[in-house]
C-alpha cells in the first residue's frame, strides 16, 4: 500500500527495495530541479489524479488536453482511461522534462511543446472543434494573472457543452479568479497526495 501510494504507476520497473528507492529518488529530483515551472515537489498521486477524472464520460471522450504533462507520468495514467480512437495533446514547455514524456511510444498522444495559452490556436492547426476535457497541472498561483486568465478563458472557449475542466493546486489563491471566469466551479481537497492537494472542478454547461 506504500509503495502504491508514493510510486507513480509508469515509474520504470523495480524488483528490488533498492532498486525501488533508486527509481523514485531519480523521479524526485526531475520534479525538484525543475520546481519553478512543475510548482511541484513530488509526483502527483494515481490518487488525485483519479479524483480529477471524477464524472468524466471517457467512453465519449474523443479529444482531452493536458496541460503540465510533465514527465508522462500523470500522462500515461490518462491515456489508461482513453479509448482507442481518442487523442491526448499533452502540453509542455520545460525541455528536460520532454525529454521523458517523448518515450512514451502511444499513437494517441500529441506532445504540444508550447503553453497551455495557445490551446485554440492548437486545436485550429490540429482540426479538432473542441475538446472533451482539460486536465491541468500547471502552477497557475504562480503564474501572472493575465496569462492564468488567459489560459482559463481559453480553456472555456474551447471546451465542449458538459466538458470537464480540472486543476490541482497546493493553496487557495486561484479560487476567486476560477470562479469569476467559471462560474459554478468548486474545489475539493485530496489528502492522497503529497502534499495534500485542493483540486478544482468545473463542468461546462450543456
Amino acid at each position: 500500500m506504500v509503495a502504491e501510494f508514493l510510486t507513480p504507476k509508469s515509474l520504470p520497473p523495480a524488483t528490488t527495495a533498492t532498486e525501488l528507492w533508486e527509481v523514485m529518488a531519480r523521479s524526485l529530483l526531475t520534479y525538484w530541479k525543475n520546481i519553478r515551472t512543475t510548482g511541484m515537489i513530488m509526483p502527483t498521486t494515481t490518487f488525485a489524479v483519479d479524483h480529477m477524472l471524477r464524472g468524466v464520460d471517457f467512453e465519449q471522450c474523443q479529444n482531452v488536453a493536458e496541460f503540465g504533462s510533465g514527465d508522462g507520468h500523470t500522462t500515461k495514467m490518462i491515456l489508461s482511461h482513453l479509448p482507442k480512437t481518442a487523442k491526448l495533446f499533452a502540453f509542455e514547455i520545460n525541455e528536460d522534462l520532454r525529454r521523458s514524456l517523448e518515450l512514451i511510444t502511444d499513437p494517441r498522444l500529441v506532445i504540444i511543446p508550447r503553453g497551455a495559452e495557445t490551446l485554440q490556436q492548437v486545436l485550429q492547426e490540429q482540426q479538432v472543434p473542441n475538446i472533451d476535457t482539460i486536465i491541468s497541472f500547471i502552477p497557475m498561483s504562480i503564474l501572472p494573472k493575465p496569462l492564468v486568465q488567459g489560459i482559463l478563458q481559453s480553456s472555456k472557449h474551447c471546451l465542449k457543452p458538459g466538458g470537464k475542466f480540472s486543476q490541482i493546486q497546493y493553496n487557495l489563491k486561484m479560487r476567486p479568479l476560477l470562479r469569476e471566469v467559471m462560474p459554478g466551479s468548486y474545489f475539493t481537497l485530496e489528502m492522497r497526495n503529497i502534499p495534500p492537494a485542493f483540486l478544482g472542478h468545473w463542468f461546462k454547461k450543456v
